[in-house]
């Protein structure tokens, strides 16, 4: 690789998101969303089990595409899913907050605050650990988009398993 694509490659991957929060603007396709969608309603009968399931599907459909295998294709795949577990765990709050007692959303608040810093530090230890090499974002994004979904998982359970 010649010394100029070398420099550009190298400011491309600096400017691929490495925080959580960053990963909120990539926006998930439509696609990606009906995918998404249409997994979680034929897992909404089966619990987490099912559901876990869906984590990484739309991710997988992206990494087909042309150039999704590269490291800046799959951490895009891998951020774009995160954004739609993103939506769904916000949503899910929201509607967690309007339909638990007071002091079971303050329960419910904490416990999201917790889970912020549990993810943001698991992540962060993902990215350290290969500080240096370019498949430090794609385990980045990857984790942040897993643990995201896992978490919009507990969120939806709590939601339709728990309170029907």
């Amino acid at each position: 690789m010649s010394k100029p694509l070398r420099l550009v490659f190298s400011f491309v991957l600096l400017v691929v998101p490495l925080h959580g929060a960053n990963a909120q603007n990539i926006a998930f396709a439509p696609a990606d969303a009906a995918l998404l969608e249409a997994c979680m309603a034929n897992a909404n009968t089966n619990a987490v089990h099912a559901r876990s399931a869906c984590i990484g599907a739309a991710r997988n459909v992206c990494i087909s595409e042309p150039d999704g295998t590269t490291t800046l294709g799959t951490t895009t795949c891998n951020q774009r899913e995160a954004a739609w577990w993103d939506k769904l765990l916000n949503d899910n709050y929201s509607r967690l907050r309007s339909a638990l007692s007071p002091e079971l959303f303050s329960a419910l608040r904490d416990a999201q605050r917790a889970w912020i810093t549990y993810r943001d530090a698991k992540c962060a230890f993902s990215y350290k650990m290969f500080e240096g090499g370019s498949i430090r974002h794609v385990l980045f994004s990857d984790c942040m988009m897993q643990t995201t979904a896992a978490r919009a998982i507990d969120l939806t359970t709590i939601l339709l398993d728990w309170m029907g």
